[in-house]
């Protein structure tokens, strides 16, 4: 018995589709959608040995952090829109580096929607390593019409 797609459901497909295979950054990150609903996203990014931004230390590089915070963001930003006539651009995030994540250990990102308007949305986004919170962070998107 073949299972019929809702309409919604084909565009969420069609966003992962989008964000993971053709979004430059991710062609760095290498990000994988686990998980997307309406208002929600889950994520895995694997480990990479470039990724490392204190070699003492051996843990990943913060720009890399924030990188997948405003990746992940944009893209549950992006489950509530229309597929082909938006534009979303990020006006702010503010990240809390809770603890430093950790080399050879991949890293899983959630974000989801805390408030949207016509056209603003505010997203909370947290990334864990070994089921713990090491990055917590909230982002504001705006949204436009594209030209």
């Amino acid at each position: 018995m073949s299972e019929i797609l809702s309409d919604k459901r084909k565009q969420l497909l069609g966003l992962k589709k989008k964000m993971e295979e053709f979004m430059p950054a991710n062609k760095i990150f290498k990000g994988k959608i686990i998980e997307i609903k309406e208002g929600y996203v889950k994520t895995l990014f694997p480990f990479n040995k470039k990724f490392i931004g204190n070699y003492k230390k051996n843990i990943w590089f913060g720009g890399v952090l924030s990188g997948i915070v405003d990746w992940v963001g944009a893209t549950a930003a992006s489950t509530i829109l229309d597929d082909n006539d938006i534009n979303l651009s990020t006006v702010e995030m503010k990240i809390k580096y809770l603890l430093p994540a950790v080399a050879n250990n991949d890293l899983y990102a959630e974000a989801e929607i805390l408030s949207f308007s016509q056209n603003l949305i505010r997203v909370s986004i947290y990334i864990r390593q070994n089921e713990q919170i090491i990055t917590e962070a909230k982002s504001l998107f705006v949204v436009m019409p594209i030209e």
